[in-house]
């Protein structure tokens, strides 16, 4: 397990193919992120375990798949855990420098 690192939250846009959300990135490592999304907004269908990530940064965008391994609610937010597989070699460049 890569150790987490926390980050300015930035935008991120979530797809699952069939539906677009938008959520807040907060941490990141080599394989895997952390982010947050109105609790009321994102549904995980059955059939779908692989979402396409595009997180925008000041200096790049960033577009990742990934799938999620854990979640967490509140009454305003859900936390989502990801998994990245098959990162750009940029996305470790970003990792480091956070």
């Amino acid at each position: 397990r890569q150790t987490r690192v926390p980050v300015s939250e930035l935008s991120v846009e979530i797809t699952d193919g069939y539906d677009n959300y938008h959520g807040t990135l907060t941490n990141v490592s080599f394989d895997g992120l952390g982010l947050h999304v109105n609790s009321n907004e994102m549904t995980r269908r059955k059939d779908t375990n692989t979402y396409k990530l595009t997180i925008i940064s000041e200096q790049e965008t960033f577009v990742l798949k990934a799938f999620p391994r854990w979640e967490k609610q509140n009454s305003e937010k859900s936390g989502v855990g990801f998994r990245v597989y098959n990162a750009p070699r940029d996305w470790y460049k970003f990792v480091m420098g956070s």
